[in-house]
């Protein structure tokens, strides 16, 4: 079980500096347009015939409106990620990939999997270790799963990216590489989902004082 559980870690480690390697490469470069990612998604829906669709933050959301919502980072932002997770956001909406909807509940069991693990430290009682083994190994099944429909999806982004003509040849490589290490997305998040829970927690600590 112990063999196990380093072998789902550290794949899903590996995954996470791969994927964390080109995220923070491409949120560093602007695209030479000055495209936000709201123009970026508002321009493959209006191509795509979803033009009744309005593009807004998430948290300018309304209730009884057809409309894509964007984090506020890919909303305003200019960089390559940006424009990159707009254009994922916008043609799942036009295109659903038939992702494993199992991962849903692995978001949930990953966290408690890593508290159970310390709960083992504390308190030396097998079964938290037990509980922490069986969550971590179960959610590589579906990580692995849906790679090879995430890998069509990121084709299809690419390939609108590339059609859209607003980028140059240096760009589309870089967007290309990003799109790559998208795909590892869940797998890296077996790793990562516990660091992200803490930082939102802390960051939105901050943001209330």
């Amino acid at each position: 079980m112990g063999f196990i559980f380093v072998l789902v870690l550290g794949i899903s480690f590996f995954a996470f500096l791969f994927q964390s390697h080109w995220i923070s490469k491409c949120r560093g470069v602007k695209n030479r347009r000055g495209l936000s990612g709201a123009e970026m998604a508002r321009y493959l829906l209006d191509s795509t015939g979803f033009s009744d669709f309005a593009v807004a933050e998430k948290t300018g959301v309304r209730a009884g409106i057809k409309q894509l919502a964007l984090e506020e980072v890919v909303y305003g932002g200019q960089s390559l990620f940006s424009l990159a997770r707009a254009a994922e956001n916008a043609l799942a909406l036009v295109r659903p990939a038939a992702l494993f909807s199992l991962w849903g509940i692995f978001d949930f069991l990953i966290p408690a999997g890593w508290l159970a693990l310390g709960a083992n430290v504390l308190t030396g009682w097998p079964g938290f270790k037990i509980f922490a083994y069986t969550v971590f190994a179960a959610s590589l099944g579906p990580a692995l799963l849906e790679l090879p429909a995430r890998w069509e999806a990121s084709h299809q982004v690419y390939q609108s990216l590339k059609q859209s003509g607003f980028f140059e040849v240096d760009e589309l490589i870089l967007l290309r590489r990003l799109l790559r290490a998208l795909r590892f997305e869940h797998l890296s998040g077996i790793f990562s989902i516990p660091f992200a829970r803490v930082s939102g927690f802390l960051k939105g600590g901050k943001s209330g004082i």
